[in-house]
């Protein structure tokens, strides 16, 4: 599928947002006037602060400008890029079919020391709320990576005809963490969300989100583990994966004991149970590693510049398509007015 660069985009400081477009706006109802775009992919440079960002802006084939469709923020991990989560996830394709814009940012690079000297890598700022208990993590730059993807969605929902009750996000590794920091900002604006290896990455909700939330963890993950504390073998203190789901889940107006089935041989899928509107469940891969369950052969594990990858960053459950039950379950939720 053709690529175009699209350069000079500017979200002032980043002021361009959903007031600047003329019409009807939120959830429901038909976009008037029109908001028409090219349907198909395309790469979006944005410059914020003097900085250049970039981002993959995916239409789907049926967008007509008029009718509201559901956007998906999909996030890439630590060390990685966007060409890699959209590999493991599939959403560009499968959320398209399924009437979705996806949008997939690109984190900004930054210098950090690692066992072969120092390298440039993409990194996710998350440390404003990230609250680790004991040692220290990886420190980006000050960027507002935060703020930044808040603007970037007001944005796209003043340029593109989006129905702002059925925004999802979703993200892998670091994403997932900055996945949870988007999900637990102000003014609640998910419809639901899905961490995959690294829901446990950003401190719990200070204040009750009922956000429906669908995670997968490899309990063998040997950089974000399930067990908790490690952080690509730094001590953090990281809370364990079910702790950080029940917490989650409480917050949301569940229960605090979930249910226990195993819909595959390698899968312990642990339910909530929560108000009607609102889902908890944690799919946890048995001996799975830090990788996206059902993502294809070549690209199951990251590519990990860090770490080294490979071995058993790249296990994941025969069988359990993540990127379909996601979706699935962003179908069957819409945020009330």
């Amino acid at each position: 599928m053709a690529v175009a660069l699209v350069a000079g985009m500017l979200l002032a400081g980043c002021g361009t947002d959903a007031a600047t477009v003329a019409g009807t706006t939120g959830p429901g109802g038909d976009c008037a006037p029109s908001r028409p775009a090219r349907r198909g992919t395309e790469m979006v440079r944005t410059v914020v602060g003097g900085v250049a960002r970039d981002y993959e802006l995916e239409i789907p084939p049926g967008y007509d400008g008029t009718t509201r469709v559901p956007l998906l923020l999909s996030l890439h991990g630590f060390t990685s890029n966007i060409a890699d989560v959209d590999a493991v996830s599939r959403f560009p394709r499968e959320a398209g079919r399924r009437g979705y814009v996806v949008v997939t940012p690109q984190a900004p690079s930054v210098v950090l020391p690692v066992t072969t000297g120092l390298v440039d890598v993409p990194l996710w700022n998350i440390a404003p709320v990230f609250r680790p208990r004991t040692g220290t993590f990886p420190q980006a730059s000050d960027g507002d990576d935060l703020g930044y993807l808040e603007r970037l969605l007001d944005h796209l929902e003043g340029m593109l005809c989006i129905d702002t009750g059925r925004e999802y996000v979703s993200g892998i590794s670091l994403g997932a963490g900055m996945t949870m920091a988007l999900v637990c900002a102000p003014g609640r604006r998910f419809a639901a969300a899905a961490p995959v290896a690294g829901v446990n990455l950003a401190t719990t909700c200070a204040d009750p989100h009922a956000t429906p939330l669908i995670a997968f963890h490899g309990d063998a993950d040997p950089f974000v583990r399930f067990q908790g504390r490690d952080f690509f073998g730094r001590d953090v203190g990281l809370p364990a994966v079910p702790e950080r789901i029940a917490r989650l889940a409480v917050l949301s107006g569940c229960g605090p004991d979930p249910r226990t089935s195993r819909p595959q041989p390698r899968v312990r899928l642990l339910t909530w149970r929560c108000p009607e509107g609102m889902e908890a469940e944690l799919y946890q891969v048995i001996g799975g590693g830090h990788a996206w369950p059902g993502a294809p052969a070549a690209h199951s594990g990251l590519a990990l510049v860090a770490s080294g990858g490979a071995g058993a960053n790249a296990r994941t459950a025969p069988g359990v398509d993540a990127t379909a039950r996601i979706l699935d379950f962003f179908d069957r939720h819409r945020r009330a007015p």
